[in-house]
């Protein structure tokens, strides 16, 4: 549901498309939980671990004691083994009832590039969709076009091709379609983070494009 739900960000209906998967988000607590944190490059996780450090030093009092870090993600190297990241980000808001947006727990983290999940986080829902269909948007904290648009949706598309058969195959058998039981269930996820070979290639500094910086 979430990888189709991502297909419709480009399209008419993508406001609406974009608030389920916020919708999504409140209750997806461990949604990446089988991510392989090694694969993201030295920044990403420079940008994970300092959005992670600054939201367990929150000195708002609404915010209850955080769970020990058992793990601390090593900054700088590819994790010899699959690193737990989820032992620590239980913050509750006593008067909201809502946790803070970490970046290591949203939807959209093994879809988009880190610093495109944490410029929808900081700049909002409205920011983000104009930012995600436009051509093209080049700037020191964030590149986005319509060419990595594309990748992310053929990559979704093409994960999906066995489901989306089954699922044409039972819209046209009339026998079928009596049994809503027998409905094709989509139960794939992406476990990998998608790699934008495009803007893999920029040097950057945490967030930050150096190439854009200067320009």
């Amino acid at each position: 549901m979430i990888e189709f739900l991502i297909l419709c960000l480009s399209t008419r209906n993508g406001d609406r498309a974009l608030s389920l998967l916020q919708k999504f988000q409140e209750v997806c607590i461990e949604f990446n939980g089988n991510l392989k944190f090694g694969l993201f490059n030295s920044n990403d996780l420079k940008m994970i671990q300092e959005d992670k450090n600054k939201a367990f030093n929150h000195p708002h009092e609404d915010f209850v004691d955080r769970i020990p870090d058992h793990e601390p993600l090593r900054i700088g190297a590819v994790p010899a083994q699959k690193v737990n990241l989820f032992d620590d980000i239980y913050y509750q808001n006593k008067s909201q009832g809502k946790r803070l947006p970490l970046l290591l727990e949203s939807i959209f983290l093994r879809y988009l590039p880190v610093p495109f999940v944490k410029f929808l986080y900081e700049q909002g829902q409205r920011k983000f969709l104009e930012i995600y269909r436009t051509p093209k948007y080049d700037s020191p904290i964030l590149i986005w076009n319509s060419l990595l648009r594309k990748q992310l949706e053929d990559k979704i598309t093409s994960h999906a091709t066995d489901f989306l058969e089954e699922l044409k195959k039972y819209a046209q058998d009339p026998e079928l379609i009596k049994h809503p039981s027998k409905l094709p269930v989509y139960d794939k996820e992406v476990s990998e983070i998608i790699k934008y070979d495009k803007i893999e290639s920029e040097v950057r500094c945490g967030r930050y494009y150096l190439s854009k910086w200067v320009d």
